[in-house]
């Protein structure tokens, strides 16, 4: 605007003194009209500078506005990239979930669902446009729904939750309105001060069902097991029973003073023994290994010196030894304390050094060794033969039950079970086994037991003194004995071996009820007890007489022929002593010892 006036001043200025100087000449002179120049220079410079300082604006503001506009375009551009980028970041994620195994849920603090993934199409039957906007509860069976209500509350005032972050098994409700059971881990979130929450939920019908199915399948087991059970201590009694008669009355044939037996017959009455003890042992490791098989095994783990168990088991293997002519050397062995089961312990070694036996050369070595394994504290038991060895591809199969290696017809007896019960032993003593053998070179069968320290307080003595009664006075009088047992062949045995002995009286009867009778009027001083009876059983019976006054301190001895532990485990603490058939005649005089008082029969 002030260059506009300035030139409009200047035009008219010119243009005034123009005609002015056309009409009078003569009113200025020479200086006047350098100065009217002066000033016409001066504001045409003027206007000029105006002009250019007006061109040079707009062309800042010219510049000004292109770089504002090129940068809200090259914002607009990013704001589209940046919009592309999100929305195929939502695509990516919408993906990823559509494509997850679980239900994936979203809702926000009033329960309405904002999420819904194709996996939660498939568990409960509604297309997201049928169900995103609808309340969390539609998918809820009606039993759970005050339940939410009742903690979603809870949670958005305390946020405070027992089930969120924890995976939990509730139900769900299908569109079809079935139910579901399913696995469902809540998760919570706060976005722009509002909470929101998402469920993963997975259809658990089919591991439910596997579940059950194994549940079921156990139960089987179990009965199946505990049928197993009954069965073999079934066999157990009716192969026991017979075989008690067997060798009962083929000891007393052997020891009878007062009708010897030549030597042909001794011979014969040995074979008798040796058969009957070896369908014994053969019926023994049937049932020990069913009760490893069916998880029965009991071990009692304590501090054991191994060498005096070593030790205990070379008495017994005295005979086994010199009837087959084989030298046992036994390394000079220090006190080693180990952790173990005593029994078991010697049960182990007792199996692997009749093997070394058994199947030994004629005049054969074997030997036995203790070693320190110092980085594992373990003692190693080192059994060493002379033997035949086990052929290189049998070997295998040695730990296979009733697998005898092909030596079915090698004339030693076995049920080729005995060492698969040893290796299950040891492994219940978290012990290891193992061997290395050569064919006709020899074995060598090593257990491996943990060492522990030489307990500090050890007892003076693990003699029961009451087994000797040394301090009793000897009592010659007559005792009574009663015998309650169905089996005839068993009674007669029973009437055989007591008639050897003057100072005891036997009497028997075949049922418990009629020897609760007879006892009233008999008294006796002992009873000897069949466990299976016909009627009352012999657990009954015995019972029945503790809770009698007049006879609760007569003693009664279990002779029966159940002899697995889940036999024994029922007649604990009823009995004062439990003895199996086939009946053992010496073990049978400890005990009338015992509890007769007697220092000789």
């Amino acid at each position: 605007m002030l260059i506009h006036i300035m030139r409009c001043l200047l035009f008219t200025f010119m243009f005034y003194s123009s005609v002015a100087l056309a009409e009078t000449p003569q009113l200025f002179s020479s200086n006047d009209w350098l100065i009217i120049l002066f000033i016409s220079i001066t504001l045409t410079f003027c206007g000029l500078l105006a002009f250019l300082l007006k061109r040079h604006y707009q062309s800042q503001i010219q510049a000004l506005v292109l770089e504002k506009t090129n940068e809200l375009e090259a914002e607009l551009a990013n704001s589209e990239q940046l919009s592309r980028m999100a929305k195929r970041e939502s695509d990516r994620l919408q993906t990823l979930l559509d494509h997850t195994l679980e239900s994936v849920i979203t809702i926000d603090a009033t329960g309405t669902i904002q999420h819904f993934n194709q996996a939660s199409t498939e568990l409960y039957g509604y297309q997201p446009e049928e169900i995103i906007g609808h309340n969390i509860t539609q998918l809820m069976p009606a039993q759970y729904r005050s339940m939410h209500s009742q903690g979603m509350a809870k949670f958005l005032e305390t946020s405070e939750s027992k089930i969120i972050g924890q995976a939990v098994q509730v139900e769900g409700l299908h569109k079809s309105g079935q139910v579901i059971p399913i696995e469902l881990t809540l998760s919570a979130f706060q976005w722009e001060d509002s909470y929101f929450f998402t469920g993963i939920a997975r259809d658990i019908s089919l591991r439910n069902a596997e579940h059950q199915a194994l549940v079921a399948a156990k139960e089987e087991a179990e009965k199946a097991n505990q049928a197993k059970s009954e069965f073999l201590s079934s066999m157990s009694h009716e192969l026991r029973t017979p075989l008690n008669a067997i060798l009962g009355f083929a000891q007393l044939l052997q020891n009878d003073p007062s009708a010897p037996l030549n030597n042909e017959q001794q011979s014969n009455i040995a074979i008798i023994q040796q058969s009957g003890e070896h369908l014994l042992k053969l019926i023994n490791d049937v049932l020990e290994l069913s009760k490893i098989e069916g998880g029965n095994i009991e071990v009692s783990l304590e501090p054991v010196d191994a060498t005096q168990v070593i030790h205990s088991c070379l008495p017994l293997l005295e005979s086994l030894a010199n009837e087959n002519e084989i030298y046992v050397d036994v390394a000079p062995l220090t006190e080693h304390w180990v952790i173990a089961d005593s029994t078991r312990l010697k049960q182990v070694l007792i199996n692997l050094l009749s093997n070394a036996i058994k199947y030994n050369q004629p005049r054969g070595m074997v030997s036995i060794s203790c070693e320190v394994i110092s980085d594992l504290r373990r003692l190693r038991i080192n059994i060493t033969d002379s033997g035949i060895g086990i052929p290189a591809d049998r070997q295998p199969q040695l730990f296979t039950a009733f697998d005898r290696l092909g030596r079915e017809n090698s004339g030693v007896e076995g049920s080729g079970v005995g060492l698969v019960v040893t290796e299950r032993l040891i492994k219940a003593m978290h012990g290891v086994i193992g061997f290395d053998s050569r064919e006709d070179e020899g074995s060598r069968f090593w257990v491996e037991i943990p060492l522990t320290n030489r307990p500090e307080n050890l007892p003076v003595s693990n003699i029961n003194l009451s087994d000797k009664e040394t301090s009793k006075p000897t009592n010659k009088a007559i005792k009574k004995v009663l015998y309650i047992e169905d089996n005839p062949a068993n009674i007669k045995l029973m009437q055989a071996y007591f008639r050897r002995h003057p100072n005891l009286e036997l009497h028997s009867c075949k049922m418990a009820e009629t020897g609760l009778q007879v006892m009233e009027s008999l008294h006796p001083d002992l009873v000897l007890m069949d466990v299976n009876l016909p009627g009352m059983n012999g657990i009954e019976a015995t019972k029945h007489i503790h809770q009698m006054p007049e006879m609760q301190s007569i003693p009664v001895i279990a002779i029966t022929a159940a002899a697995m532990a889940y036999d024994q485990e029922r007649a604990e603490n009823v009995f004062d002593a439990y003895l199996t058939k086939p009946l053992n005649f010496d073990e049978l005089e400890k005990q009338l010892h015992r509890l007769l008082s007697l220092e000789t029969l």
